[in-house]
């Protein structure tokens, strides 16, 4: 199994498991207070996607992909696993979230690795002519991870009381889905190298100093890559990431509720991002991308006005009307943004969406939650999204999709 399950599916239970995960290793701030430190540790596993970005991203251009997506996975599945059994701060105090930021840094350093090298792998590995579809399964695949995480989290907190949940049935997902993704992680020892990969190295075309050569030759490229990803994540995060703490401590709808309207919506999404994968094949990934952007500015204000309504058709329907626009940015970002170096750079190059993931995906949750102790408006979350879908009108703009160019050129070079 490729899909790059184990990391995103430990964020997502992390994330929706924060109020037990706060009682358990910040008792003694309590509340808000705890749950912001519990998503600050959150925050700061995000900070070491870089670190396994240039580590594993190096590392996969000399030795090949394979390698760095087992290390990645079973180093994540660990992680998971050992976050469960991790004692209580009663039970050994201030050892107890040391150890949860040092698992949640082994997290972050893996997905460096993980995410970049599965959809560099699938692009690599398409026939010509379905990069996108192709590449449309990692994006497509983080997000059944999320889902996963919304299921078994919904499924375990049905099944005992909030005190229970908080007190020790938090433990059970990450338990359940560490232990579960050992086997899917296994299904990896299959896999063949990719072919382009091994193209580059019996060509004698493989760098003996990736970032070097990214420094000297495709520096724009990298800076455009950072951008882009910067806006994809973005918007990704504000509407599945923010609209989840907008639920609960804004409109205050039951954390049972909260956690249907994410799994529905999540689920639609898995399933638009491979319809667009594949239209994108068809038409143009650049169409589709400033399809996506458009309509995210169209629909901000009008999506947080309905999840504004305090009920839980209104908030279902206010995310999806966000969803079909948020999968345009999502399904061709792997195809573009893979083919934008080289074969013997191209997942060195892709560390640079890790530093976007770095300032994005770990601070937005947490600048939420700041957000949210004082009483919210839609006017604020909508801003950021409108105003992030602009300024990607004008970062896509020099960058091209493989449907831009003839189908033999590999290699979409902005420096060239």
């Amino acid at each position: 199994m490729l899909l790059p399950y184990p990391e995103w599916l430990d964020f997502a239970i992390y994330l929706f498991s924060a109020a037990g995960l706060a009682i358990a290793f910040f008792p003694e701030s309590g509340g808000a207070d705890g749950v912001i430190q519990t998503l600050s540790v959150l925050a700061l596993g995000f900070l070491a996607r870089p670190f396994g970005a240039i580590v594993l991203g190096r590392w996969g251009d000399m030795k090949g992909r394979r390698r760095v997506l087992l290390f990645s996975g079973f180093l994540a599945c660990a992680a998971t696993v050992l976050i469960g059994l991790i004692p209580t701060y009663d039970t050994i105090g201030i050892a107890a979230p040391i150890l949860l930021l040092v698992l949640r840094l082994v997290q972050g350093f893996a997905l460096g690795g993980e995410f970049p090298g599965t959809f560099t792998y699938l692009v690599e590995a398409a026939p010509v002519g379905r990069r996108t579809s192709y590449g449309s399964m990692a994006p497509a695949g983080a997000v059944a991870a999320i889902l996963t995480a919304a299921v078994l989290v919904l499924i375990v907190r049905g099944a005992m009381s909030a005190e229970a949940y908080t007190a020790w049935g938090w433990r059970i997902p990450f338990l359940v889905g560490g232990v579960s993704l050992f086997f899917v992680v296994a299904t990896r020892f299959s896999l063949a190298e990719s072919p382009k990969w091994l193209e580059a190295q019996k060509a004698g075309e493989l760098s003996d100093a990736p970032y070097r050569d990214i420094l000297r030759n495709h520096w724009r490229g990298y800076i455009s890559r950072f951008l882009f990803v910067l806006v994809v994540a973005m918007c990704f995060h504000f509407t599945f990431g923010a609209f989840f703490g907008y639920l609960d401590k804004v409109i205050k709808l039951p954390q049972t509720d909260v956690m249907t309207v994410q799994t529905v919506d999540l689920a639609i999404l898995v399933f638009l991002i491979l319809l667009f994968g594949r239209v994108a094949d068809r038409i143009s990934a650049r169409r589709i991308l400033y399809i996506g952007l458009v309509g995210i500015i169209i629909t901000a204000y009008p999506a947080f006005l309905l999840v504004s309504q305090d009920s839980l058709a209104s908030a279902m329907l206010g995310q999806l009307l966000l969803a079909p626009f948020v999968a345009m940015l999502m399904a061709p970002y792997p195809s573009v943004l893979s083919t934008v170096f080289p074969v013997r750079v191209r997942l060195s190059g892709e560390s640079s969406g890790n530093l976007s993931y770095a300032v994005v995906g770990g601070s937005l949750p947490l600048i939420f939650a700041l957000a949210l102790t004082s009483e919210g408006s839609v006017i604020g979350p909508a801003s950021v999204l409108v105003i992030t879908a602009i300024a990607g009108l004008f970062i896509f703009l020099p960058i091209r999709g493989p449907d831009d160019t003839p189908k033999h050129d590999e290699t979409l070079d902005m420096d060239r």
